[in-house]
């Protein structure tokens, strides 16, 4: 990788690259979740568009009217195939061992004379990959000869990191944290814990020099004289999870995917962002997407984080797989516009392919969103005039429940232990005017920057009621002079303890609601009677497995079947007992509260769900993962299986 360097210390500094908007010429396809066949497509598609036969290998073309796509460039296509081949349980061993064979054959088994120390670690990575898969041990020779001949001229004992090229001007994300995954991998392919030392102490030194403990940002690089280039990619902090995931750093793993996940990329209505539109025409940076896909995905699954980046991934593959021309099935790297005709360059394309071999196939769940309604006033949490501006100010404004000015959502902090607090519209977060800490302060919408001002906790003030306190100051979210008027501000005050600082959450939109288990609650086999029971099942796009929120006083809300509008999920028999299954029943507005639920939200991005009567919590017993389980109601634990996921349909 061509890692760009940059001179000034401290300042934040932008990639500085155009996009190119190319206008296309194709119908969009309509969105849609991506499968597993269309996984296949994507793959052979790009097999089929871009490689050719080279001695006695396959060589990639850098377009499809032919080329070089560079050395750094073609080891990481030969990874992309490797995913598929991953996904397809070795399936394509055979076109894995051409690809290897034919980059030997275009650029010898010997890379020193490359000077880029980053392209022989990528090299080492896929080679080891290819021997994991094939079994062939000339691949694994390949890749140990070269790591070792990379790092006895990139190493420099006494800084502790390798030099980004032989000029051995600076260190660079790009070669430590690569680098460090070729290590361990060779220790594992070899059998030798040296290899796993080392890649050891290069984690320990991108975590002093270019990782930001606080919000997980992974640093571009720092030269010889101690300037840093404070610019964040995709790839840097995909390679720095996937590093930080193998050696067990699982915490640091989880800050930066977390921190790719809500700081790079762009926003869209599926309240995910989608990662950046880097260039394209073979630009240096058009695949760099893929490599941070590869290692998000991989720990995610590695470390059951389903809950935390599925969406999010699902949303990047979806977004991926929906912009394809259908002439050829080809998509390219600029996931918010239509693949346009013409030559495509297949390093432009390939982020779509591994995007679509590494994230888990199906829809998208798309982000809850909340209205937070006041309990003074009745009114709702507003973005004065749907300002996108940063320092737009936030006021409260007649419920409505249309407008999305009145539309939030609640995401985990990088250290998953208190919320942003987002705007539908801008992405932005609810943030204290200037970081005070003082009384009165406005609350306004600006950029989320990691500071604790912008970060909040949710206080339970009783009957699904919350005082929403500010983490900096902690003072409260406050209607100022307790006013029930429309544009009445909203600031931070210290707890009164009044109807003014109290706030319930109404959820928007329908939703489908994911057990721990994976499977989804829904009614047994699509029932809209009375007494049919609530269970968990794998998802359908069927009404039945589809629930809206209707608010029943204070902060509890009836949970209403899409399939059957006037019934709700009740505990049977109005049980006050532990265990107690639930069923699907007529809505009574005077049920004695086994018919309404309050809500909580959990900083690791999960729900639990309480029953108003008893205080019982949902529960799936024992956390059992098979299909049609009830639903019960269980006394309050921390077992993950009275956790739930809320899915906007």
């Amino acid at each position: 990788m061509k890692s760009i360097n940059f001179p000034v210390l401290g300042q934040a500094i932008s990639l500085g690259i155009a996009v190119i908007a190319i206008l296309a010429t194709g119908s969009a396809q309509p969105a849609s979740a991506f499968t597993s066949a269309d996984a296949d497509t994507a793959v052979n598609s790009y097999l089929s568009a871009f490689s050719t036969p080279n001695g006695g290998g396959t060589f990639l073309k850098g377009n499809q009217s032919g080329g070089d796509p560079g050395f750094w460039q073609e080891i990481e296509e030969i990874e992309g195939t490797e995913d598929a081949n991953d996904r397809k349980g070795g399936a394509l061993n055979t076109q894995v061992s051409a690809l290897l064979n034919g980059f030997s054959s275009a650029h010898g088994t010997n890379w020193s004379g490359n000077i880029y120390n980053d392209d022989i670690a990528w090299a080492v990575i896929a080679y080891t990959r290819g021997y994991q898969q094939t079994g062939n041990t000339t691949f694994r020779t390949i890749a140990k000869t070269n790591f070792d001949l990379m790092w006895s001229r990139a190493w420099n004992s006494s800084q502790g990191a390798l030099y980004w090229t032989t000029d051995n001007n600076s260190y660079n994300s790009c070669i430590e944290c690569p680098a460090g995954i070729a290590a361990y991998l060779l220790s594992q392919a070899l059998g030798d814990s040296s290899y796993q030392t080392k890649a050891q102490n290069l984690l320990t030194w991108e975590k002093a020099h270019l990782y930001n403990a606080s919000t997980g940002a992974v640093w571009d690089s720092i030269n010889t004289s101690g300037s840093i280039g404070y610019w964040s990619s995709t790839y840097n902090q995909g390679t720095f999870v996937g590093l930080a995931n193998y050696l067990g750093d699982t915490a640091s793993a989880k800050l930066a995917a977390t921190y790719t996940m809500n700081s790079i990329g762009d926003q869209t209505t599926t309240g995910y962002k989608i990662m950046p539109q880097y260039g394209t025409g073979g630009n240096n940076n058009s695949g760099l997407n893929s490599i941070g896909l590869r290692w998000i995905a991989k720990f995610m699954k590695d470390r059951s984080l389903q809950s935390t980046y599925l969406g999010w991934l699902q949303a990047n593959a979806n977004a991926a797989w929906n912009v394809r021309r259908t002439s050829d099935n080809l998509s390219w790297c600029q996931w918010l516009q239509q693949t346009p005709s013409g030559v495509l360059y297949s390093w432009d394309c390939i982020s779509s392919v591994v995007a679509l071999q590494v994230v888990p196939p199906g829809n998208t769940p798309q982000r809850p969103y909340f209205m937070i309604v006041n309990q003074n006033s009745g009114k709702c949490l507003d973005l004065s005039g749907g300002n996108t501006a940063n320092g737009a100010v936030t006021n409260q404004w007649t419920y409505d429940y249309n407008g999305p000015n009145e539309r939030w959502a609640f995401i985990p902090t990088e250290g998953g232990n208190h919320f942003q607090i987002t705007s539908w519209v801008t992405g932005k977060a609810v943030s204290v005017s200037g970081d005070s800490t003082v009384n009165e302060a406005q609350l306004v919408d600006w950029d989320y920057n990691y500071d604790s001002s912008q970060q909040w906790d949710l206080v339970d003030a009783g009957n699904g009621w919350y005082n929403i306190k500010n983490v900096r100051s902690g003072l409260y979210m406050d209607v100022s002079g307790a006013s029930a008027a429309d544009g009445a501000k909203i600031q931070q005050y210290a707890n009164t303890n009044s109807a003014a600082q109290r706030w319930r959450l109404q959820p928007w939109g329908t939703y489908s609601i994911r057990a721990a288990s994976g499977r989804y609650v829904c009614v047994q086999g699509a029932g809209s009677t009375n007494n049919s029971p609530i269970i968990q099942y794998d998802w359908q796009n069927n009404p039945w497995f589809k629930w809206s929120f209707t608010s029943e006083g204070d902060g509890f809300y009836g949970l209403f079947s899409l399939n059957a509008p006037t019934r709700v999920i009740s505990v049977a028999g109005t049980s006050y007992a532990a265990g107690a299954n639930t069923q699907l029943y007529d809505y009574n507005v005077n049920n004695a509260g086994d018919q309404k639920v309050r809500i909580v939200p959990k900083t690791n991005g999960a729900f639990k769900f309480y029953f108003k009567h008893d205080d019982m919590s949902w529960d799936i017993p024992s956390g059992n993962t098979a299909n049609n389980v009830n639903l019960q109601q269980y006394p309050n634990t921390t077992n993950a299986w009275q956790e739930f996921n809320l899915e906007r349909n």
